[in-house]
């Protein structure tokens, strides 16, 4: 159960009473016929994203869309956790689908993109 609760669509790091969670800054992503939301986590097994504005989504599947310099990723992932702050904004947490193996090196030069560029804790 712990391993699964570490899962970044989950976000651990994220209480209802924290308010939103801090943003990856240098990554752009986007909820396809969402709009632009921030990401707070990323791995290959899902991501967890937020907007200071706006309502939740309501598809329980949804593309995410992440872009970081060059480098652009499309992934579909279901709605695992999901809250709100009246006024504040909303997150969702996202568990991806399996990539194929193209997806999966498409992803993993993005995640080494990141990496070599001193940022780590995404």
């Amino acid at each position: 159960v712990r391993s699964e609760l570490d899962q970044p669509y989950f976000e651990p790091r994220a209480n209802w009473y924290e308010g939103l969670p801090r943003a990856f800054a240098p990554v752009k992503a986007q909820i396809l016929g969402v709009g632009a939301v921030e990401l707070a986590r990323l791995s290959e097994a899902g991501a967890f994203v937020f907007s200071k504005k706006g309502t939740p989504p309501k598809p329980q599947e949804l593309e995410l869309e992440v872009e970081f310099g060059p480098r652009k990723i499309r992934m579909r992932g279901s709605i695992v956790r999901q809250f709100s702050h009246h006024g504040a904004g909303w997150g969702v947490g996202l568990k991806f689908g399996e990539l194929s193996p193209d997806g999966r090196k498409d992803f993993g030069d993005l995640m080494h993109a990141i990496a070599t560029c001193g940022h780590t804790d995404v």
